[in-house]
């Protein structure tokens, strides 16, 4: 109950700002991370690594939160093995942050969904739209399915 009224509370109060502590944001994918290993229990390996220099750079809110929602929505079993969803967050000592999401997906999905699993829906051309707003020529942004996994690539300068 704790982890999901901080969730709460971040969107609630931290997301009226431009900017954000980096700190928070990974503690924002922590907790929700964290309420999908209960929802999941042993049905799916998850993986969440961060390497952060500098907590204190700054980003705009809930950038990473959509890709990790997807990866989890999306889920699916590679050539009948476990589902996973692994989560990468670091930077680099030119303060640029690069996050990184994957999630295995049914073969099937691929095949007869591959337009809509490459173009994304409605929370991606957001992001999409959100990053061009507010760091042009400063982000590059990668999907990707190879070999029945999704792969998002994102990185930004961070202020």
């Amino acid at each position: 109950m704790l982890k999901l009224s901080d969730l709460l509370r971040y969107s609630l109060y931290n997301t009226k700002d431009k900017f954000v502590p980096l700190e928070k944001e990974i503690k924002y994918l922590e907790n929700y991370i964290s309420l999908e290993r209960i929802r999941l229990e042993n049905q799916t390996r998850i993986n969440f690594k961060s390497d952060i220099k500098n907590t204190h750079s700054k980003i705009a809110p809930m950038l990473f939160i959509v890709f990790v929602e997807n990866g989890f929505k999306h889920l699916g079993q590679k050539n009948g093995a476990q589902s996973e969803v692994s989560v990468s967050i670091s930077t680099d000592s030119d303060n640029n942050v690069t996050f990184l999401c994957s999630n295995t997906i049914d073969e099937s999905q691929v095949i007869t969904n591959n337009t809509m699993i490459e173009e994304g829906g409605i929370g991606l051309g957001n992001v999409r739209n959100r990053l061009q707003l507010l760091y042009p020529e400063q982000h590059t942004l990668q999907t990707k399915i190879e070999d029945g996994t999704y792969q998002v690539s994102l990185t930004i300068r961070a202020d």
